[in-house]
């Protein structure tokens, strides 16, 4: 019957792919950039990662532009009246600029950042890339660095950059 196994038929068992070291990752990274389907996927991880630092950049520039209005109002109304904007005014102005930037940095930019890592890691698992899977390690994630780095040299370039 179908159901029966044969002797010595069993697979092989699944080499663990996160615990390879850089150089023992370097042949299986070559076999999976052959299969146009994984090549398929990491192109558009890739361009999902580009629009999304394109867009936190973007919101980022919001910021500035607002802050640099703000400082021409404020030199405008002071210039209206005769004098000029004094060094306290300034000061105030750009530590209240740069904390508008750290609460952006730490609100929008990192938590966002942190979910984009942790989706790719679990994509790039499942894709079988050596050495990725969801970590905080920075022995682990500076493997995947080095890893990704030859992906990523490995791929087609395309409209990505």
């Amino acid at each position: 019957s179908a159901s029966e196994t044969v002797p010595n038929q069993t697979p092989p068992p699944q080499q663990d792919l996160r615990s390879l070291s850089f150089q023992q990752a370097l042949p299986h990274i070559s076999r999976l950039m052959e299969d146009p389907r994984v090549v398929e996927d990491l192109v558009k991880m890739k361009q999902e990662q580009v629009r999304l630092e394109k867009q936190l950049w973007e919101e980022r520039e919001v910021i500035s532009k607002s802050h640099e209005e703000k400082v021409k109002v404020a030199m405008n109304k002071t210039k209206l009246i005769g004098a000029s904007l004094s060094k306290h005014d300034a000061e105030l102005m750009s530590d209240a600029f740069r904390m508008e930037l750290r609460k952006f940095d730490a609100e929008r930019v990192l938590p966002t950042w942190d979910r984009l890592v942790r989706d790719q890691q679990m994509r790039l698992e499942a894709l079988r890339i050596p050495t990725m899977f969801i970590t905080n390690d920075a022995g682990d994630t500076e493997k995947q660095r080095l890893v990704m780095q030859v992906v990523e040299g490995i791929l087609p370039t395309s409209g990505a950059t």
